[in-house]
């Protein structure tokens, strides 16, 4: 009985340091994941400076996002926006329904 207990806490522990990790590094993630859904979506590319996630708040901040022209294009152009933040009150933003 002692060593389930053991286990048990060992588990829970690995779990916990796992949820852990996972929060401290959800901005990364985040920026990852937009940057390649973004590329691949419009077949722009795209670099994002910092995205911040408000766990707290429903919040969401973008700097220095930037798309750039595919080559082939007859103007290259590119654009870029400094600052871009989205604060929502919406009760159904963790939801998958629409607004």
């Amino acid at each position: 009985m002692k060593k389930l207990f053991k286990w048990l806490f060992r588990l829970l522990l690995v779990l916990f340091l796992f949820v852990l990790v996972l929060i401290l590094c959800l901005n990364p993630i985040a920026k990852f994941l937009t940057e390649r859904q973004i590329r691949n979506q419009t077949g722009l590319d795209v670099t994002i400076g910092k995205l911040s996630i408000g766990l707290g708040k429903p919040t969401l901040a973008i700097e220095n996002f930037r798309h750039d022209a595919p080559p082939i294009s007859v103007g290259r152009f590119s654009s870029l926006f400094p600052k871009c933040a989205c604060n929502t009150t919406c009760r159904r933003f963790g939801r998958r329904e629409s607004i």
